[in-house]
């Protein structure tokens, strides 16, 4: 297993040139820990060495790494869901009231930018490649394809002077509804878990000589905690039977 801890390697240094230079090493004991005389009168702590950490890419492979090495470490472990998008493992306090953070993981979903107004056709691509698909994706996606800019003109004549109105706006083609709220799933988390459904406001306008589309995040947030949770319930079934590791989100 490889280790990394500047403070051991710099311990381990610190021997080896007072052993060169024929110094005398002291080793103290002072309650569970023990000591070197790093300098003149100057105590340093020797610490255990820590193993370095390994962070993978998804769930399924930060689950497997943690059963396949468990019964190498010999402390119990914490996995902390931290956010909808990652994770790590901690053991529980050592003897020196440190703790190794030897696994990770994090996703890195393709963000849809909220409140941004998109032009028709990335709106379009955005909802097939960011967004569960379900009955709300397909009402958005025939909503932006029957909307259309308007530019008509107006005209009244009289015979002797003709009077002309320029009309610009959005207008619907057929009997398209526009609604306001949609209820959608984001990909925002691990792609192994239930992406959350949770509510946007849905609003269109003109931008340059096109249709512009957005959505406005419009439940608070809630569901990162739905997120996080999926993501608990996924590791407790995935790390089942494995002694010593509790899930904690």
């Amino acid at each position: 297993m490889e280790y990394r801890d500047n403070e051991t390697v710099a311990f381990v240094n610190k021997i080896q040139d007072m052993t060169r230079q024929g110094d005398e090493v002291k080793i103290t004991n002072i309650g569970a820990y023990k000591y070197y005389d790093s300098q003149k009168h100057s105590l340093s702590r020797i610490r255990d060495l820590s193993p370095a950490q390994v962070e993978v890419s998804t769930l399924s492979g930060f689950a497997q790494i943690i059963s396949e090495e468990r019964e190498k470490y010999p402390v119990k472990l914490f996995v902390i869901v931290d956010s909808p998008t990652g994770v790590y493992a901690t053991t529980t306090l050592l003897y020196d009231l440190e703790r190794d953070v030897p696994y990770s993981t994090v996703t890195n979903p393709t963000n849809f930018q909220y409140g941004n107004y998109y032009r028709a056709e990335d709106f379009l691509i955005a909802l097939r490649s960011r967004f569960v698909a379900n009955d709300d994706v397909n009402y958005l996606a025939q909503a932006v394809m029957s909307i259309t800019n308007t530019r008509s003109i107006k005209t009244e004549d009289d015979g002797i002077t003709q009077k002309a109105e320029a009309r610009k706006g959005i207008a619907l083609t057929g009997n398209t509804e526009i609604r306001p709220i949609v209820k959608v799933a984001p990909f925002r988390t691990f792609t192994e878990v239930e992406q959350p459904e949770s509510e946007f406001l849905f609003r269109v306008k003109d931008i340059g000589d096109e249709v512009g589309a957005a959505l406005y995040e419009a439940d608070g947030g809630a569901w990162e905690k739905a997120a996080m949770e999926n993501v608990k319930e996924y590791l407790e079934k995935a790390l089942k039977g494995v002694d010593g590791v509790t899930v904690i989100a």
